[in-house]
């Protein structure tokens, strides 16, 4: 039978452009810090507190003008992604079916707002999966997803990096208070952003899996599948699994391996690669 896989090379992608755009601002941050100098301790007067005070505005401003003109195209490359993970997850799904039951069902057209072509006979499509299966693969669930997954991924990264802008400008008002210099200020910017990369990493491989998770759902739901059967990875990273790393997670995927469950009954956690960093799968359970 064939393997529904993950889209773990779309996990990877993904997750180096997002970090892209972290390391982006660490650049842009860097680059306005190495300009910036902030007064000696017995330089105390207003006029001096003012200029430093405009420099950090001025800073603030220009990075904030940067992420402006950056995110503009974000939505559409956002989009662009996934529409990738949608193909591949189609793709899949497609395989699987035709593993399972011989009968080759056409491909999404146009992100499901055009009938694909059928390749199998209508008859016998309708005869496994009956009359209300959308062997056509319309998939009007499509435009759906796309507009919440993708506006979702854009809310994430404006807030991280509006968060990390505004973290910068507290550093550097800090730095006028105790007369720290900006060279001092480089390691304490560069840890902030460290701690940044790595939700983001986290983020992007969630959003990935969570996003194949729904595709999934839909689909097999589409063609009658209500159930589907827990498949892990099983290996040593499996939640639950007593000779593995992580023997006392809860609740334990180890012991859901093989088990079937139902698309609208979710367990404790969620569907499989729905909870952050897991790694199963559903595996498709057709009627007899």
């Amino acid at each position: 039978m064939k393997v529904w896989l993950k889209p773990n090379h779309y996990e990877r992608r993904y997750s180096r452009f997002l970090l892209k755009l972290v390391t982006e601002l660490r650049t842009e941050i860097l680059k306005q810090l190495s300009a910036f100098n902030v007064r000696k301790d017995d330089e105390t007067d207003d006029t001096k507190l003012e200029d430093d005070s405009n420099k950090i505005e001025s800073i603030i401003a220009t990075l904030l003008l940067w992420w402006s003109s950056r995110r503009q195209n974000l939505y559409v490359i956002f989009g662009g992604y996934f529409n990738e993970i949608n193909q591949f997850n189609d793709d899949q799904f497609r395989l699987v079916v035709k593993s399972l039951t011989g009968l080759v069902l056409p491909s999404n057209s146009l992100a499901g707002y055009v009938p694909g072509n059928l390749t199998s006979s209508t008859q016998d499509l309708i005869n496994k999966f009956g009359s209300e299966s959308d062997i056509y693969r319309q998939e009007l669930y499509l435009s759906g997803i796309k507009k919440n997954w993708t506006t979702a991924q854009q809310v994430y990264i404006d807030k991280v990096i509006q968060e990390s802008i505004s973290n910068t400008e507290l550093a550097l008002r800090n730095a006028i208070v105790r007369g720290v210099s900006a060279k001092e200020l480089v390691p304490i910017v560069d840890k902030l952003l460290t701690a940044i990369e790595n939700k983001v990493d986290r983020f992007a491989k969630d959003q990935v899996n969570d996003l194949d998770t729904q595709l999934t759902s839909k689909r097999q739901q589409s063609i009658g599948a209500d159930g589907y059967i827990w498949e892990t990875r099983r290996d040593e990273r499996v939640r639950g699994n007593p000779d593995g790393l992580y023997p006392n997670a809860i609740p334990s995927h180890f012991h859901r391996q093989g088990v079937t469950f139902y698309w609208d009954m979710p367990p404790e956690g969620g569907h499989p690669g729905q909870a952050p960093g897991c790694r199963c799968s559903a595996r498709l359970k057709l009627a007899k």
